[in-house]
């Protein structure tokens, strides 16, 4: 006798993904995109200090690392899934705060430093 309550079962099979023709990349080739990730990721960085600018809260504060992240960065890739935000983002920069609409949801300015 089966339990009425008892959730459904089903039975899967597991499908064989043929490995044949993959070929793990060569680790030189793995360490040379490694550095150059991280070399892209710091001219990124530092780009923006050599124009002469940062980051910082609305009241001039400093801005803290989980904010700079999740709430200007995450958060902003989030929303632009949203149609044509991308497009509107920027143009509010030349609004009297100049916030972009990201800067506005962080709480955040751009100054010169």
């Amino acid at each position: 006798m089966t339990n009425p309550y008892a959730p459904p079962r089903a039975v899967v099979q597991d499908i064989a993904v043929s490995t044949a023709g993959i070929v793990p990349a060569e680790r030189g080739a793995r360490l040379g995109a490694s550095i150059l990730d991280t070399f892209i990721f710091g001219v990124l960085v530092y780009l923006k200090k050599l124009i002469g600018i940062k980051v910082v809260r609305s009241d001039g504060s400093a801005v803290s690392l989980g904010r700079l992240i999740w709430m200007r960065n995450v958060l902003n890739w989030l929303i632009n899934i949203v149609p044509l935000y991308g497009v509107l983002d920027s143009p509010f920069i030349f609004a009297e705060s100049r916030q972009c609409l990201h800067d506005r949801i962080a709480d955040t300015i751009v100054i010169k430093s």
